[in-house]
């Protein structure tokens, strides 16, 4: 079976669009994290509100100084996900302590179980 591939464009800051490559496609690609399912849906909400009903080009500065054109839609939900952290639930497991009868009363109910399969057997 061969693994499927996608085509990045290839970007350097001062000849934009300079070639490209193929790599072996992520598997977030076909099946996004919950944190990625997220981002996508605020993005896309924020692209209807937000940058609905706006036209033409809008100048903006780059991180480093550099003055571009835009879409004033892009413009608009640029500046809205600016900043934007969705971060991934982290659910930790409670700690169970047991007490020295649970864990004898545990391991003899364990212990019950494979004599009893191993009865029938």
């Amino acid at each position: 079976m061969a693994e499927e591939t996608h085509y990045v464009r290839g970007y350097e800051r001062k000849k934009p669009r300079v070639g490209g490559y193929t790599r072996r496609k992520p598997y977030t690609y076909d099946h996004p994290t919950r944190a990625q399912r997220q981002a996508r849906a605020v993005l896309a909400r924020t692209a209807f509100e937000k940058g609905r009903d706006r036209f033409g080009v809008t100048e903006i500065v780059d991180r480093e100084g550099e003055v571009k054109e835009v879409p004033a839609s892009a413009a608009a939900v640029a500046e809205e996900m600016r900043g934007l952290e969705i971060k991934p639930r982290v659910i930790e497991a409670p700690t169970i302590t047991l007490t020295p009868i649970d864990r004898l009363r545990r391991t003899l109910e364990i212990l019950a179980r494979a004599s009893a399969r191993l009865g029938s057997e």
